[in-house]
C-alpha cells in the first residue's frame, strides 16, 4: 500500500490585498488540487474554491461508479484513470462557468488547476493554465506540466529569445478553467518511485524563482515537507512576492 506525506501552504505575497488561490488536500482520496483564482477581488477567490471543491466532489461520487467521463482530450488515448480526473476537471470548468455566468459580481471569473490522484503505482496530473506540478526525484526537478500560457505559445513558434522577465505579457493565460462554456483539459501519468515529492504550485512561485532555485531550495527539504512549503513559499515572497504565492507537496513515503 502507497504510504503518502504532505503538506499545503497558501501566502497572499507583498503586494496583493487579498489572496485569490486555493488548494485541497483529501488524502483519503489520495487526491490533491491548486487553483490560482481570476478576475479580482472575490471573483477570483470564489472561482478557486469552487474548482476545487468540485473536483474533490467528482472523484469522492465517482468512487464505485462506472459512469463514463467525457474526455475533452483528444491527443492520444487516455487511460481510465485519466479520464476520470480529466471528468473532474471538466465538471469544475462548468460549475465555474455557470456561476459567473449567472450572477453579475462573479462575471469574468476564473481559475487555474493542477490536480494530481495517485491510483497504485501512478501518478495522474491533469491541469488547464499555468498553475504547475513538478517531480523531486534525486535532487533533479523535472516539470510535469506545460504552461497554457502566451509566454509559452511564443516559445513554441520557436521565439527562444523571449523570457519571463522580458516579456510584457507574461501573465496572459491561453485556457482557464470558466472562462468558456468547455475547456481543454492536458493530463499526463507518471509511474512513481519511492522517495519521489510532487510539487503542485502557482505562478505566485514560479514568477519568482526559476526551476534551478526551486530545486535546490526543496532538495533540502525532502524529510519534513511543512518545513520546503514555508522555505518556497519564503523565498518566493523574499524574491518580490508579487503574487499569491500557493504550495502544496507530497511525498512517496513507502
Amino acid at each position: 500500500m502507497t504510504t503518502l506525506e504532505y503538506a499545503g501552504l497558501t501566502d497572499v505575497g507583498r503586494l496583493r490585498e487579498h489572496n485569490e488561490d486555493a488548494f485541497g488536500l483529501m488524502p483519503d482520496d489520495n487526491l490533491f488540487v491548486v487553483a490560482d483564482g481570476l478576475g479580482g477581488y472575490a471573483a477570483g477567490e470564489v472561482a478557486s474554491k469552487l474548482a476545487v471543491d468540485t473536483i474533490a466532489g467528482a472523484i469522492r461520487t465517482h468512487h464505485g461508479s462506472a459512469t463514463r467521463m467525457t474526455s475533452a482530450n483528444s491527443d492520444r488515448q487516455v487511460t481510465r484513470d485519466e479520464e476520470v480526473l480529466v471528468g473532474a476537471v471538466e465538471s469544475a470548468n462548468q460549475r465555474v462557468h455557470s456561476a459567473a455566468s449567472r450572477y453579475r459580481a462573479y462575471r469574468g471569473m476564473a481559475t487555474t488547476v493542477v490536480s494530481m490522484r495517485i491510483v497504485e503505482d501512478r501518478c495522474v496530473v491533469a491541469h488547464v493554465g499555468d498553475s504547475r506540478c513538478y517531480r523531486l526525484r534525486g535532487g533533479v526537478l523535472t516539470r510535469m506540466t506545460e504552461d497554457h500560457s502566451l509566454l509559452n505559445e511564443y516559445k513554441r513558434r520557436g521565439n527562444t529569445d523571449v523570457t519571463e522577465e522580458t516579456f510584457p505579457l507574461r501573465n496572459v493565460i491561453m485556457r482557464a478553467i470558466g472562462k468558456d462554456a468547455s475547456v481543454r483539459v492536458d493530463v499526463s501519468t507518471d509511474t512513481y518511485l519511492p522517495g519521489d515529492v510532487y510539487i503542485l504550485c502557482t505562478d505566485g512561485l514560479t514568477g519568482e524563482l526559476n526551476d534551478l532555485a526551486i530545486a535546490t531550495l526543496a532538495q533540502q527539504y525532502t524529510n519534513n515537507l511543512n518545513q520546503m512549503s514555508h522555505a518556497l513559499v519564503n523565498a518566493a515572497c523574499d524574491a518580490g512576492g508579487r503574487d499569491n504565492v500557493t504550495i502544496v507537496a507530497v511525498k512517496i513515503a513507502a
